[in-house]
């Protein structure tokens, strides 16, 4: 899924960050000729090819004017907080372009630029974490859902996207594992787990683990999934993995036990296992 600003969100915006008044008669005497180009007229360029969609021919105007604006001056200052708003505006739109047209490289750096210049806006963040995703940069990626979740939960307007983005980040977990590329899902695991911690990343960052024959590690963390596993998370692949995992470490009643608490879809598979440990 695609996130976009709304057409009505960001004229309110330009309506907000333009009424600094700078001067028309300087912008108009740079643009003549008499004078160079100054913060205030590079800003107010940019500011006018924003308005018209020039997405971007506006962002390099706003990255100039930051550039050229003067830090000891109070309008300048200005120009630099309004610049870097709008700036963080234009390389959205940039790099939703740059997306769409599978310039995935160079989309993350659109974005990463529109969060430099403007950290509390989600839409950027957003960007990021699918150009990273769609790039098959999985890891960056898992961090970059996580990252734009907790900014989407910074306000009522985008809370609503906070579990999508996280659903995202457990999904290419799990996407990994299914590909059976243990590497990137323990490296993926990781990343989730520096930032938030469930019961499911866990779970299969302890079946990641016993899959390359660390079953200490992967005990260890499969404990850790039932500390905190909790609504949502998947307590019977949980049970399951623990099985599996003592099974392999031959320690048989500790695994059958484990497996007794396995439910659902995991039920038969349960089973089955304890059957045969049985015998």
């Amino acid at each position: 899924m695609d996130f976009t600003i709304t057409r009505i969100s960001v004229l309110f915006l330009f309506l907000l960050l333009s009424v600094a008044g700078f001067s028309q008669e300087e912008a108009a005497a740079e643009s003549a000729g008499d004078q160079p180009a100054s913060a205030v007229s590079l800003y107010n360029d940019g500011l006018t090819k924003l308005k018209a969609k020039e997405y971007e021919a506006a962002l390099p105007l706003f990255v100039e004017a930051i550039s050229l604006a003067d830090t000891t001056s109070e309008t300048d200052m200005k120009v630099i907080g309004l610049a870097q708003k709008n700036g963080a505006i234009a390389a959205y739109y940039v790099g939703t372009e740059q997306r769409k047209s599978e310039n995935f490289a160079d989309a993350v750096v659109s974005y990463k630029m529109g969060i430099e210049y403007n950290p509390t806006f989600y839409a950027n963040y957003i960007g990021l974490a699918q150009s990273l995703d769609d790039k098959g940069d999985k890891v960056e990626a898992v961090t970059a859902y996580l990252n734009a979740a907790e900014i989407c939960g910074q306000s009522d307007k985008t809370e609503d996207k906070v579990e999508t983005m996280e659903n995202k980040a457990t999904n290419t977990v799990i996407r990994l594992f299914l590909d059976e590329k243990m590497d990137e899902t323990l490296a993926a695991a990781e990343a989730y787990l520096a930032l938030k911690e469930t019961g499911d990343i866990y779970t299969y960052q302890a079946r990641a683990l016993k899959a390359k024959g660390q079953s200490e590690a992967a005990l260890t963390a499969v404990e850790k999934a039932m500390a905190v596993i909790g609504e949502g998370d998947n307590a019977d692949m949980c049970y399951f993995a623990k099985g599996e995992i003592l099974e392999a470490m031959g320690q048989k009643q500790e695994a059958i036990n484990a497996y007794q608490k396995a439910g659902g879809k995991y039920a038969d598979m349960a089973k089955y296992r304890v059957s045969e440990l049985e015998k």
